[in-house]
């Protein structure tokens, strides 16, 4: 009985902290993918913490190419447009009913993009009796890295094979209504995770100037 006297103890206090808790707006919830089914663990999440989250994390799928020549091929844009407007529904009356005084979404996205994509980085586009195929290319990396840098995707211009990605991803959001994101450059570069890994000083120098020039070419948008 002493132990269960000492956690209802325990519960009353948590639950007399978070009803008197300090309200947050940089409080953050991930949905997983922002779709209807995350609402019930929204919900849950609201309950328990005594405040509705304002910013997400989401992600431009970097498993997808780039860039492809379609209209409709999966490509890093086509992914920002699907994330961007099923986080914007989310946020609409019949879901969530989280939206500003003027109409737009009210949960910030944190919009997470990478420097390399997987079919790059892993020599995706080799034969399939190539040895070479699936696994890491570091200079392959470092080459997308350098072309980000570049310029190479933030304009269309066929005679240079330039094609405009960065500028249409901050469009998709824009279109659907964000007022503001925050961008998630390359996470985790010091890991073995993704293709934007940092394991050489070639590639370090790579990564930073990608990094620095998708940072400048944001905050000029």
């Amino acid at each position: 009985m002493k132990f269960l006297g000492n956690s209802i103890f325990i519960l009353m206090v948590l639950f007399f902290n978070l009803a008197n808790a300090q309200t947050f707006d940089g409080l953050g919830f991930f949905f997983g993918s922002p779709t209807t089914a995350g609402i019930p663990l929204h919900n849950k999440f609201t309950d328990i913490v005594g405040q509705k989250p304002n910013i997400t994390a989401v992600f431009v799928d970097y498993r997808d190419p780039i860039w492809s020549p379609g209209p409709n091929d999966k490509k890093w844009v086509n992914n920002a447009k699907f994330q961007a407007n099923n986080l914007a529904q989310l946020c609409q009356p019949q879901h969530l009913n989280r939206l500003t005084a003027d109409g737009k979404p009210a949960i910030v996205p944190i919009v997470s993009i990478g420097l390399v994509d997987d079919r790059t980085a892993y020599q995706q586009l080799l034969p399939t009796t190539d040895p070479n195929r699936g696994k890491y290319s570091e200079p392959a990396a470092i080459q997308m890295m350098t072309n980000i840098a570049n310029g190479k995707y933030d304009v269309e211009d066929i005679s240079t094979d330039s094609h405009n990605v960065f500028p249409a991803i901050l469009d998709k959001f824009r279109d659907a209504g964000f007022h503001k994101i925050y961008l998630r450059l390359g996470w985790e570069q010091n890991g073995v995770f993704y293709g934007w890994r940092v394991r050489s000083e070639a590639a370090k120098n790579a990564y930073v100037a990608a990094w620095q020039h998708l940072a400048t070419l944001a905050h000029e948008y």
